[in-house]
């Protein structure tokens, strides 16, 4: 109609950190993934990590990694839980990229970790009581 292309996400700033995060609206994973992957291109920080965010149990997974492995990362997680990314933005505090979905498996667990040769290896417990 017209040429005219919805986006798929709606995108926010926060005011005070002029920090990005896209809100994503698409219910079709593959197209998950490839806004994932413009959102990165798009806002390329290359010191910064990713924090992946439970949005149902409100943790974190903090994973140590370079800026051109959070894609499979974010796959990886994305299909162990059988969710889909609700969000992707960037936290110019902790100099990490956040993505948000639904832990629904209950398979990835809140903790600090890094990605090295390919996999998501454990360093720590995240508990606030340490």
């Amino acid at each position: 109609m017209f040429g005219f292309k919805r986006k798929k996400y709606k995108e926010i700033v926060y005011p005070v950190l002029n920090d990005k995060v896209w809100v994503l609206e698409s219910l079709d994973i593959n197209e998950c993934f490839n806004i994932i992957k413009n959102f990165i291109e798009e806002n390329k920080k290359e010191n910064y990590t990713l924090s992946v965010y439970d949005s149902i149990e409100g943790k974190t997974m903090e994973i140590k990694c370079k800026v051109s492995d959070i894609l499979k990362i974010v796959q990886t997680i994305s299909n162990a839980e059988h969710s889909l990314i609700n969000s992707i933005g960037t936290n110019s505090v902790t100099e990490c990229y956040v993505v948000g979905m639904d832990f629904t498996r209950g398979v990835c667990k809140p903790g600090m970790y890094e990605y090295e040769n390919g996999k998501i290896i454990k360093i720590r417990d995240w508990d606030i009581n340490d």
